[in-house]
């Protein structure tokens, strides 16, 4: 598994984007922005800068994983593309031993390059990740934790229909203060899969409308994203 394959998609800004498979020396485009305290403060926990060699340590790692996709976060620069992060489907398993058909997974993103920040790289990337996940691999449910502070994270998973499901204390040291996790979860919003999860338990109000939300996110990658 590893890698997942090919999509590709435009922001509203205009930018081409793409999810795709990556090789060891890639990390090399993205590696500086791992060294600021911007864009790794709420990841990891540690606080620590990564160098190039942590990250192809890293990339060693994920490419033997039997239950995870990866996919490289690329813009596209004129005739060329720059690795600008990375987002995954990890831990791709059962709900319980015993629900062995309800199949769930957690996902993670990280735009590494600064610049990319806030131009809907980001957004496009978790709209075709779920649909991915839902629609191409039958996914029941997906999982995701956000520090707090970390509000910008937490309205992009929000606008694909992830809901707080629960809060972990005092994960994080940053700024001076213990922060907390706040877990998400986002449902195949699908119709066979809806009943599978709720059972013959009435979804919350929170859940009905976060499944508007997925429908409409998987909706545009419908129509938007073009696998390869």
């Amino acid at each position: 598994m590893a890698f997942g394959p090919w999509m590709k998609m435009t922001t509203d800004a205009g930018l081409i984007v793409e999810l795709g498979p990556f090789e060891r020396d890639d990390v090399k485009q993205y590696v500086e922005g791992m060294q600021r305290l911007d864009v790794i403060k709420y990841f990891g926990g540690t606080g620590a800068a990564f160098t190039l060699t942590n990250e192809q340590e890293w990339y060693d790692g994920i490419s033997k994983k039997q239950n995870d996709f990866y996919w490289g976060i690329w813009v596209g620069e004129g005739d060329e593309r720059r690795l600008v992060g990375a987002t995954s489907i990890k831990d791709i398993g059962p709900h319980a031993e015993t629900q062995r058909n309800i199949t769930q997974a957690v996902t993670g993103i990280l735009i590494a390059d600064q610049a990319y920040w806030g131009k809907g790289v980001a957004s496009v990337a978790h709209k075709a990740r779920t649909w991915y996940a839902f629609r191409q691999y039958g996914l029941v449910r997906l999982k995701s934790a956000v520090a707090q502070p970390n509000t910008a994270s937490r309205r992009a998973i929000e606008k694909v229909g992830y809901t707080q499901v629960s809060v972990e204390r005092n994960m994080l040291f940053v700024d001076g203060k213990y922060v907390h996790y706040d877990n998400f979860e986002c449902l195949n919003p699908d119709e066979w899969s809806w009943k599978l999860w709720w059972g013959d338990d009435r979804p919350t109000r929170k859940s009905l409308e976060a499944r508007k939300l997925t429908e409409a996110a998987l909706e545009w990658a419908d129509t938007h994203v073009r696998l390869s």
